[in-house]
């Protein structure tokens, strides 16, 4: 089939979606390593300005997205979205670097018949676990590594309900998550969850949904401290999905309220790449280095009347 015939089908009961211009487009994902503590990123320009690291982008049909860092042993391990448009499937892959952050291996850890993506990783009593975001499954799953970074095996439900990018983080004394629900409220809606321990047991906060606000609401990598203040990534999706990042400033948060405030935003135009239409991570590795993902839509019609006959 043509990409004009294609185009021109129109829809009916057991019939083709059109293709229209939006799915002729593809986000491509590619990770930074930036030489630069997290809480820099609130001054954008001189973030911006430190050295940076482009990990190779994964070719036309698939990417990295979601970085998150975890140091281990003296060696930097990156966890990310594994995606590929072939089969619409996200897994979890590790990204190991040696000592001077060259990339020594790259291998799926992570995979299951849902989509998997958001690959938070944390310590807790002396074991490491991962927080992967797998709202396909109708629940939020915590896995705990059997050897580190290779094999994992799941530990628990956190929550017997979907959420997506769930970013765990501790804040006077409590553990708080923060998350959005699936769906087409995802961009839009931040909701949080506490507890007195990390692996829960959760409650909802009082006041869900605490935020609703296309361009924060939805969370966008690690929670933060500068000068014992807290900071929420949070994506800008106003004009397209991860546009941009906002750091949110924590003005209240407690087991009955809670309020932030917008306090600097971070657009992948800043560094001047190719990918200049998104950003929507930022998590630290390691207490120098950050990691961020930037995004390139690109013009793939051959993508497009795929997802088309596949009824994607």
């Amino acid at each position: 089939m043509t990409l004009a015939k294609a185009a021109h089908l129109q829809p009916s009961e057991g019939a083709l979606r059109p293709v229209t211009l939006d799915r002729l487009y593809t986000d491509i994902w590619r990770l930074g390593l930036i030489t630069a503590p997290i809480a820099h990123a609130l001054d954008p320009a001189a973030f911006a300005a430190a050295p940076v690291v482009w990990l190779p982008a994964r070719g036309p049909r698939a990417y990295a997205a979601d970085p998150f860092g975890f140091v281990h042993d003296g060696l930097l391990t990156v966890f990310v979205e594994h995606y590929d448009y072939t089969d619409r499937h996200g897994a979890i892959a590790a990204y190991r670097f040696d000592k001077d952050h060259r990339l020594l291996e790259t291998r799926e850890v992570l995979r299951e018949p849902w989509h998997l993506s958001y690959p938070q990783i944390f310590a807790h009593d002396g074991a490491i676990f991962m927080l992967p975001e797998a709202a396909q499954s109708q629940r939020l799953t915590l896995y705990q590594a059997q050897d580190f970074p290779w094999v994992w095996c799941v530990h628990s439900v956190v929550l017997d309900a979907p959420v997506v990018d769930a970013t765990l983080f501790e804040h006077d004394g409590l553990w708080w998550l923060s998350a959005s629900p699936p769906g087409r409220p995802s961009v839009t809606t931040q909701l949080l969850y506490v507890s007195d321990n990390p692996l829960g047991p959760w409650r909802a906060h009082p006041a869900n949904p605490v935020l609703i606000d296309r361009s924060r609401a939805r969370p966008g990598g690690a929670a933060f401290h500068r000068d014992g203040v807290l900071y929420l990534p949070g994506q800008d999706c106003r004009h397209t999905y991860g546009g941009a990042l906002t750091l949110n400033r924590v003005d209240i948060l407690t087991t009955e309220r809670f309020a932030s405030t917008p306090a600097a935003v971070l657009d992948a135009k800043l560094w001047r790449t190719e990918f200049q239409d998104g950003l929507h991570h930022l998590a630290p590795a390691g207490p120098q280095h950050t990691l961020i993902d930037v995004k390139n839509r690109q013009f793939t019609p051959a993508t497009g009347v795929w997802r088309t006959l596949m009824r994607k």
